[in-house]
Order: structure tokens, then sequence, then C-alpha cells
């Protein structure tokens, strides 16, 4: 059985990532066996915080208790991830 990867597998900048997602950044991996980076709000793992999946609809990040530069973070980080070669 494989460990879960941690941020620190993800090999991010530490500089890039905002202080205020230190400690709150998690990663999980898709069903496509894709690493992304999110949060846990109310017990659902958020990933896509302009994106309400219930509500199929958009959402503001504000919802999941981030600003606009947190949000944009984990979209961006998790755009970048999917496009790694695998290995």
């Amino acid at each position: 059985m494989q460990n879960p990867m941690t941020l620190d597998d993800l090999d991010l900048p530490a500089a890039s990532i905002p202080v205020s997602l230190r400690g709150r950044l998690e990663v999980e991996m898709t069903d496509n066996s894709y690493p992304q980076v999110g949060i846990t709000h109310d017990g659902v793992f958020i990933t896509e915080p302009y994106f309400d999946v219930g509500m199929a609809d958009s959402a503001v990040p504000s919802d999941y208790g981030l600003t606009a530069e947190e949000a944009d973070f984990i979209v961006e980080t998790n755009q970048r991830l999917a496009s790694r070669p695998q290995s």
C-alpha cells in the first residue's frame, strides 16, 4: 500500500504557498491518479473554490473561508499538477 501524498511530495516552492494556507492545504489523488491540492470545508474537500458541485453553479471563495488569492492559488496549482507528466 502506498503512503498518502503530502504537499512536500509535490515539490511546490514554499514561497508560492500563501501564508494563510499553510497548515490548511491537503493533497488528494483524483480518479485519474493526479494529485490535487485543496482544503476541507464542512467535511468536503474543496479543489475548485469557484464552482459549487452541489448547486452546479459558480461559487464565491468566501463561501469556503477563502480569499480570492487563496482560491486562485488552489486553482492554478491544480491546473499545473494536472498538466505534469505522470511518472
